[in-house]
């Protein structure tokens, strides 16, 4: 699916993971308007970025029951204010920014962070995780 037929991609689905990067056109992506076009009952789910979600709209979309639910580990206002209605609302798990748990974080990390350091010193391509400034992600 592309942007041009997400509404007919979230229709269809029963949770929706939003996994993509801020760039301008992922900027406000998840408003109400594409909120309305999900699936009846559906769950959303967002590990990518904050912004990319307009949070008032989600809040709305849960309370009029176009979802069902929505896990967020990430969001629009970081760090989210602790008066946020947010942590409060009873259809919304918030996780500290974390994604996810894994047995040996730095075992797996450490060799990937110690190989583009020494490239970045030797000043030769970045071979794992490169960033592309042009496409901001």
């Amino acid at each position: 699916y592309t942007n041009d037929n997400l509404a007919e991609a979230v229709a269809e689905a029963d949770v929706v993971i939003n996994i993509l990067p801020l760039t301008p056109e992922t900027t406000g992506l998840f408003n109400l308007s594409l909120f309305k076009q999900f699936k009846p009952g559906a769950i959303f789910v967002n590990v990518g970025r904050g912004e990319s979600v307009v949070t008032a709209d989600l809040l709305t979309a849960l309370d009029q029951e176009l979802l069902s639910f929505a896990a967020l580990d990430v969001f629009e206002e970081e760090p989210l204010p602790a008066e946020s209605s947010v942590y409060t609302h009873s259809k919304i798990l918030v996780t500290p920014h974390i994604a996810g748990f894994m047995d040996d974080y730095l075992g797996t990390l450490r060799p990937i962070i110690e190989e583009n350091l020494q490239a970045f010193i030797d000043r030769e391509e970045l071979p794992v995780s490169e960033v592309d400034l042009d496409r901001k992600y």
